[in-house]
C-alpha cells in the first residue's frame, strides 16, 4: 500500500450496462486532481473511447484505456485503489488487497454488496441510481488520502478471500 496515492483502477466487469464507469470518471474530474487513471472496458460493454473523452475533455492528469484485458491481476496489483461493481471482481481485489470502491448495478445487488462491505475490505456506496456524483468525489478523495484506511482494507481483504476463495 503505497503512502502516496496516486493510482486509480476502474473496472466494471464485461458489459457495464448503466455506464457506471463514465459517472465514476466524471466525479473524479471535478476533483481537480492529478491522478493516474486505467479504465478497463469488458468486451459486452457499449461505451466507446468517445465516450470517455467526452468525459475527461478537461481532466488534467494522465488516463488510459484498455479493453479486452488478459493480465487483470498485473492491472490491479499497479493501483492504489479501485472502483468496481458489485460483480465477482470486489472479490479479486480484496484477495489481492487492493481497497475497492463498490457502486452496485442494482438494489438487489446493493443488499449483497453492503454484507461483503461489513469486512471492511471495500466501501459499498449504494446503487447506482442512488450514488450521487458527490458521493463519489468525496469517497475517492477521502480514501485516497488516507493511507491508515487503504492499508487497513488491503490488510482485511487479503484475510477475507485467500487462494480458496473466502475465508
Amino acid at each position: 500500500v503505497s503512502k502516496n496515492a496516486k493510482k486509480i483502477l476502474i473496472t466494471m466487469g464485461g458489459s457495464d450496462p448503466k455506464k457506471i464507469t463514465l459517472k465514476v470518471l466524471s466525479s473524479i474530474n471535478k476533483l481537480n486532481k492529478n491522478y493516474e487513471i486505467v479504465v478497463i472496458i469488458g468486451k459486452a460493454s457499449n461505451i466507446k473511447n468517445q465516450d470517455i473523452d467526452n468525459v475527461m475533455s478537461k481532466y488534467k492528469g494522465n488516463y488510459k484505456v484498455l479493453r479486452n484485458v488478459d493480465d487483470m491481476a498485473k492491472l490491479m496489483l499497479n493501483c492504489d485503489i479501485a472502483f468496481t461493481n458489485s460483480g465477482l471482481t470486489k472479490y479479486e481485489l480484496s484477495a489481492l488487497g487492493i481497497p475497492s470502491i463498490i457502486i452496485s448495478n442494482t438494489e438487489q445487488h446493493a443488499m449483497y454488496s453492503d454484507y461483503f462491505s461489513r469486512y471492511e475490505s471495500s466501501i459499498h456506496l449504494g446503487s447506482m441510481d442512488a450514488v450521487t456524483i458527490k458521493d463519489i468525489e468525496e469517497c475517492c478523495y477521502n480514501l485516497m488520502r488516507d493511507y491508515k484506511l487503504r492499508f487497513k482494507m488491503s490488510t482485511n481483504g487479503k484475510s477475507l478471500v485467500g487462494c480458496d476463495g473466502l475465508q
